[in-house]
């Protein structure tokens, strides 16, 4: 699987595309696509996600630009000063936000999941040191007794 060849949001969108759960990280999201679509097809349509990311981030700056300047333009002919434009929030900003939300809540995830288990192994080698010091004991002990 070539993992560095997609960002985790054009596999999250790919995946949205297909109607399928956008849950997990990156290798588990390439492993439901490639469940899905076994001849590979799903990159095309994650590679036209990544065209349109840098094609959408030029189209909204001109539009954007020419509806602010025509708010200024409605508002000096009124009479009245905008000192302040707002925008409305871009509809794939939220979605973004969701994605960036649910990947940080499951890196946390993962980092408790990782402590935990360090924890265990901690646990685990002062149990066999234990054992191991007791057998020691119980080695020598009997080569006294002999």
């Amino acid at each position: 699987m070539e993992s560095k060849e997609f960002t985790l949001i054009q596999l999250k969108k790919t995946l949205r595309q297909l109607g399928l759960s956008q849950r997990g990280n990156k290798i588990e999201l390439m492993k439901r696509l490639y469940e899905q679509d076994p001849s590979g097809q799903w990159k095309d349509v994650a590679r036209a996600a990544c065209e349109e990311e840098t094609e959408q981030p030029q189209l909204r700056s001109r539009s954007e630009s020419h509806s602010t300047s025509e708010i200024a333009n409605e508002d000096e002919r009124s009479g009245e000063r905008s000192r302040h434009v707002q925008r409305t929030p871009l509809p794939d900003a939220e979605s973004e936000r969701e994605d960036f939300r649910e990947t940080r809540m499951i890196l946390d995830m993962d980092v408790e999941a990782v402590r935990r288990e360090r924890d265990l192994l901690r646990r685990e080698i002062e149990l066999l040191r234990l054992e191991r010091n007791h057998a020691i004991r119980t080695e020598r002990s009997a080569e006294r007794h002999c």
